[in-house]
């Protein structure tokens, strides 16, 4: 049953006083103009393209000549980028740079005004940009394309003006809560990669090794192994459901965190019999193969077992297992992988180059354990500000969800 004070209709319940509209009747739609690479310049105005969506810090190319006003764009305008990259350059988003020439693949939105504000039509078009990802031509994976011919005919939810101001601002102060956490990461993370750099920096003023540290190959200060041919054939090439420990192949290490959507599994029992690839509390699983990089620190005793396309790094007592797990995410090990890895069917790395990677740390293990600790702290942080951000933009769609259907209402009908 219809609560009262709200209609069924094609776009689902809402409030009896809303209207529904089709993008046709409420905006009015400007195609960019196709550049040509001949009309490029050095100077003049700069041309919006499709990698000035997806980068704020992609390079221009520029436009002096004369051109239509309805091609200039300024700070504020709508667009609508109708083929791009679903969740980056595709959809709606307000322009926040200067003056500038709209490119061809994009839209320029000017709202009917008498209807519609600015900045409603921007929510609306956001929430309804699922849609109209799904409707689009040519979908294929993440690249969407959508036609002017369709885009026009999809319906929205519209209030009145006075309640889609009361909108769009609660939402917009949602949105600068979003984005101020979000600098204060970016700017964390930018500390962050500094630390690195002067904490794990092996060398002084000079370019002489510090005092007190020294340099290795992997090899030489940890014991180091994948899974060998029998135990692949044997017992991971037909994974058993159900079983009681959680095998970590390569896929499982996503940006140095574990990723279990999707694991693979062995009884306790099968585990017991394989020591050598056996997973305890301080071992690194290191992906070696296809995606090449992604460490992950094991922090539990029993419950992992090294699976294909990973090696199992164990520390020896002259260097601290979390010290070498920061090691590992560093510029400086990055360099060492890239110099190393062969590129084949699949980009991979051999167990003899692993075991040759040249690195230098402190000898004393209370300065490791102190490095390792404060980047570890660093780390804690940003990953607490980013289930910060996660549980703010959850909540932001919780409230566009409500807000642009007219289930919560902002003013009295």
């Amino acid at each position: 049953m219809i609560k009262a004070g709200y209609k069924q209709t094609e776009v689902g319940v809402i409030p009896e006083d809303w209207e529904v509209n089709s993008i046709f009747q409420t905006m009015k739609l400007v195609n960019g103009y196709g550049f040509k690479p001949s009309q490029w310049s050095t100077e003049g105005l700069p041309i919006i393209r499709i990698q000035n969506l997806n980068d704020i810090d992609a390079s221009f190319n520029y436009f002096n000549g004369e051109i239509e006003e309805k091609y200039h764009i300024r700070a504020g305008d709508l667009l609508f980028a109708w083929s791009g990259s679903k969740g980056t350059s595709f959809g709606a988003r307000i322009w926040q740079g200067e003056h500038a020439l709209l490119n061809q693949h994009i839209f320029k939105i000017i709202p009917d005004h008498k209807r519609l504000i600015k900045e409603y039509a921007y929510l609306v078009l956001r929430k309804t940009q699922e849609d109209i990802e799904k409707m689009a031509h040519g979908f294929k994976s993440s690249f969407v394309h959508v036609k002017k011919s369709d885009l026009v005919k999809v319906v929205l939810p519209i209030p009145l003006k006075k309640e889609q101001t009361a909108i769009a601002k609660v939402l917009s102060d949602t949105d600068a809560l979003i984005q101020s956490l979000s600098q204060l990461i970016a700017k964390k993370c930018q500390i962050k990669q500094g630390a690195m750099q002067t904490l794990l920096n092996p060398y002084d003023e000079t370019g002489t090794l510090k005092a007190g540290w020294v340099s290795k190959k992997l090899g030489e200060v940890a014991f180091i192994t994948k899974l060998a041919g029998f135990e692949y054939s044997n017992y991971f090439n037909s994974y058993k459901d159900g079983g009681e420990i959680i095998v970590i192949r390569g896929t499982n290490i996503t940006k140095n965190e574990l990723n279990l959507s999707d694991i693979k599994t062995i009884p306790r029992s099968i585990s017991k019999k394989l020591p050598r690839s056996k997973l305890s509390k301080g071992d690194l699983v290191f992906a070696y193969v296809g995606t090449i990089g992604p460490v992950y620190l094991v922090n539990d005793d029993d419950k992992f077992h090294l699976g294909p396309n990973t090696c199992k790094i164990s520390a020896e007592s002259v260097i601290n297992n979390n010290f070498l797990h920061v090691l590992f995410t560093s510029h400086m090990m990055e360099k060492e992988i890239l110099e190393n890895t062969s590129i084949g069917a699949q980009p991979s790395l051999s167990m003899s180059k692993i075991r040759a990677f040249n690195f230098s740390f402190p000898e004393d293990i209370a300065e490791q354990t102190q490095i390792a600790q404060t980047l570890t702290d660093m780390d804690t942080e940003i990953t607490a500000l980013k289930t910060k951000l996660s549980k703010y933009q959850k909540v932001k769609q919780g409230m566009m969800q409500n807000l642009l259907t007219g289930r919560i209402r902002l003013v009295s009908a």
